[in-house]
């Protein structure tokens, strides 16, 4: 992971800045490596409803949307991902 936004440190109380998908997985029994490489390997966006990990009652739509190299045709520059929480 290469930048974790203020709202997702409030969110989850953690900074991952500087740490791995390959990390938070093995902190949490996740599989966000794995979704990631397939949307690498897609090339194409998922989203779905997820638990927050460091506070079990909330939840929250994640979103991780592949984003393309404008010089290089159908070549993905980098993977964005985003959280919202969910009301409630």
């Amino acid at each position: 992971m290469r930048l974790n936004g203020t709202q997702v440190v409030a969110l989850t109380g953690e900074d991952w800045m500087g740490k791995t998908a390959s990390n938070v997985d093995s902190r949490f029994g996740s599989t966000l490596h794995e979704e990631l490489q397939g949307v690498y390997r897609s090339k194409r966006p998922l989203a779905h409803h997820i638990r927050i990990y460091q506070k079990d009652h909330l939840s929250a739509y994640r979103l991780v949307l592949p984003i393309f190299a404008d010089d290089r045709e159908g070549e993905i520059a980098q993977i964005f991902l985003v959280i919202f929480r969910t009301t409630g």
